[in-house]
């Protein structure tokens, strides 16, 4: 795809749209075709300006502004930015952004037609990037199941080319978690019986792949960042700076479980529509997830969702919200339904839009993304919140004129929020929730239903249906009949209800839920500790306007509001400590452990009889003597003994050393029974003597000696001691 600019002109007209003419490379297509296409755009553009001349140029005062805030004024034909305009001109040409490349063929393509020329170029735009753009799995969930489901089908089969859907940082960070939920969404749309068979073993083995290394001591729950959230990802600074890789892998993720609970819910659904006997099971296994979720996430003080809970031994909630995962708490049906109306109203923003965290931690960016806007504007639409739909789809249209990359998001808010359509097995529904802007009419035309294609047609606003027919025969529920075959026309009409939660004005302003300040969105710097004694620190970065929480073995002990403090626990101890300003809590301090002189077992690799020195690794032999190798060929199945004073529960972890650049895997069997997994990532390629310290499990040791086995699931490791903490 050719993408063109647009250039400025030298004139002196008070619009600027007015002053903007499509550049072209001359290898792209005759002159002549090029001068008649810039004639019909100035053609074009002296009829809208004559039609903006002729009323008040004023934009603060005009009544039709979807969405104000500081720089950011959005219209239904245009968007202004810090001053600069886009203005679309005809559903193919947005100045000072993109003019439709006539030369792409679009056969079948669904067209968007609204009272709204911004809301159709859009369209048009995302449309015409489509092919070019690497789809992925929320994507194909979202909207372009049912857009192209051949494509999207053909999509997913590429993300699983083994067998399991692949997962490149796996099991440090989740991708393409949305998988199954996606893989449903186009059986729907096709009906095709060996594509559900397809991915219903696809999904099974690769759930069961993935819960052998991220199953957590807080089950159901399971690790892993989400990648849009991770450091090694996207460069942000959504942790703590003392977590490392390990660290990342062990966080309890909202983003991760969320789309955990999509697919342990859609393998139910696939198993019911398979006649297969797991149905049952992974229903059970859905329900428990989500109270899970509900349990540990929703933060009442706040009406959301935390971000992840983080800490190795005794995680603690990260309390700012998850702007990604939050609205689809509410798509998916996590949230119950009081949940989701005050989590959709209740999280802040700032007027480019919802960050992808918010409050955010201090030292970070805010980041925006297209995505975050486009859920927040699908979960308002399902709790029949005008308000913070225009809240979201603002800041969503401003962020499309400012990203030239491809997109489906307008997509995927147009099929899912605006028409509310959703899929089964049997229909396709329509729940509309359509703000007033677009009362005049909305028309989908061409959209494929199985092997029927429809033109969907709504009038009026609001939610509430009054009328619904399929090709002039009223219907009884809004639904299209998946046995339908041809063309037909769905005919929508909308009371007019106002589609509005809160407020009575249609605009929404930055006082309105945007933050002007963009300090307001920040949480408190994380504080500084130094341990005097194993039991008593200092903040060093002490201010008494903030009060710090105190969190012991992961329970909010008590507040402090002086200098030092000092656990006074007898028992093995894991203290972290957060600061609280104007509402907002900081991130922790890396957390610190007390314990007594028994309650540590720590086991170097020379008590255990060596095989043989890593000499091809280390060349110093006296080096080399303290790491024993485990390998595909060497040591496959470490045995050691441990001595426990009393029957208790431990935390084990190893110091390795991995100098590969994969992440190395061990099970842990005790006395015989299944543990867990060690995680081991690659620190420093190419070092193979700087040991660092494995993810952490929790064992169960009876009093006296006790049989523990590493066994090799990858990647080959050095390991340097084997420690044991008793809880």
């Amino acid at each position: 795809m050719t993408v063109r600019t647009a250039t400025k002109v030298n004139c002196e007209a008070p619009h600027r749209y007015c002053c903007i003419s499509p550049s072209r490379s001359p290898d792209t297509g005759s002159y002549m075709t090029s001068f008649l296409k810039i004639i019909t755009l100035l053609l074009a553009s002296a009829t809208a300006l004559v039609s903006c001349t002729l009323r008040d140029d004023n934009r603060w005062h005009r009544d039709d502004a979807l969405y104000t805030a500081r720089g950011v004024e959005v219209y239904p034909e245009s968007v202004v930015i810090d001053g600069k305009e886009y203005t679309a001109i005809g559903r193919g040409y947005i100045t000072n952004l993109w003019l439709a490349d006539d030369s792409v063929a679009r056969p079948g393509s669904v067209t968007l037609t609204t009272p709204s020329r911004m809301a159709d170029a859009l369209w048009l735009r995302e449309m015409e990037q489509k092919p070019h753009n690497i789809a992925t799995p929320l994507d194909i969930y979202l909207g372009l199941a049912l857009i192209d489901p051949v494509e999207a089908m053909e999509t997913l089969r590429d993300l699983a080319p083994e067998g399991t859907v692949s997962d490149p940082a796996f099991p440090v960070i989740s991708t393409n978690m949305a998988w199954t939920a996606a893989a449903w969404e186009v059986y729907c749309a096709t009906g095709s019986t060996s594509w559900l068979k397809e991915a219903y073993s696809i999904a099974k083995r690769s759930l069961a792949a993935r819960l052998k290394v991220l199953s957590s001591s807080t089950s159901p729950l399971i690790y892993s960042a989400p990648s849009y959230l991770s450091p090694l990802t996207r460069g942000a600074d959504y942790y703590p700076s003392w977590m490392g890789t390990v660290d990342l892998y062990q966080s309890l993720s909202l983003g991760t479980n969320v789309w955990l609970y999509a697919t342990l819910r859609t393998l139910s659904l696939m198993a019911s529509e398979l006649s297969a006997s797991d149905a049952e099971k992974y229903s059970r296994q859905a329900a428990a997830l989500r109270e899970s979720i509900n349990d540990n996430f929703w933060v009442p003080q706040y009406s959301w969702y935390g971000s992840y809970l983080y800490g190795p031994m005794y995680p603690i909630l990260f309390p700012s919200a998850d702007n990604m995962a939050n609205p689809l708490c509410v798509i998916l049906g996590i949230a119950t339904p009081e949940m989701g109306r005050r989590s959709v109203v209740a999280r802040p923003s700032a007027p480019q839009g919802f960050p992808t965290i918010c409050p955010l931690p201090a030292g970070a960016d805010l980041k925006f993304s297209r995505s975050v806007q486009s859920l927040q504007v699908i979960a308002a639409a399902r709790v029949s919140d005008g308000v913070q739909m225009l809240r979201a789809l603002g800041p969503l249209w401003a962020l499309s004129m400012k990203e030239t990359s491809s997109s489906t998001d307008w997509i995927a808010t147009v099929i899912r929020g605006l028409l509310g359509i959703t899929v089964s097995p049997e229909a396709m529904t329509v729940n509309p929730m359509i703000p007033a802007h677009f009362k005049e009419g909305i028309s989908l035309i061409g959209l494929p239903w199985r092997e029927s294609t429809l033109d969907i047609n709504l009038r009026g606003a609001g939610n509430k249906i009054i009328s619904f027919k399929i090709d002039s025969i009223a219907s009884q529920s809004p639904s299209i009949p998946s046995t339908l075959t041809g063309h037909h026309t769905v005919d929508i009409t909308l009371s007019g209800n106002p589609p509005l939660t809160g407020a009575t004005d249609q605009r929404l302003h930055a006082d309105a839920g945007g933050h002007e300040n963009s300090a307001d969105l920040l949480t408190p710097e994380p504080p500084r500790t130094q341990w005097i004694s194993s039991k008593t620190a200092n903040i060093l970065n002490f201010d008494p306007e903030n009060t710090y929480n105190l969190y012991l073995n992961g329970v909010l002990t008590s507040a402090i509001n002086q200098r030092s403090f000092t656990v006074a626990d007898t028992t093995t101890t894991v203290s972290a400590l957060t600061a609280i300003s104007d509402m907002n809590e900081s991130l922790a301090t890396r957390p610190h452990v007390t314990a007594s002189a028994d309650a540590e077992i720590s086991i170097p690799a020379t008590a255990i009889t060596p095989r043989r020195p890593p000499l091809h690794l280390i060349r110093d032999r006296a080096t080399a003597d303290r790491y024993i190798e485990l390998a595909a060929r060497h040591n496959t199945r470490l045995t050691f003994y441990v001595n426990s004073p009393r029957r208790a529960d431990y935390f084990i972890s190893i110091d390795y050393t991995n100098g590969s650049d994969n992440t190395g895997l061990r099970t842990v069997e005790v006395n015989g029974q299944h543990a867990g997994v060690l995680v081991c990532p690659s620190v420093t390629p190419n070092n193979w003597v700087k040991p660092h310290p494995s993810s952490v499990i929790t064992v169960s040791l009876n009093e006296g000696v006790n049989k523990i086995s590493l066994t090799y699931m990858s990647t080959t490791l050095l390991l340097h001691r084997i420690n044991l903490l008793r809880k």
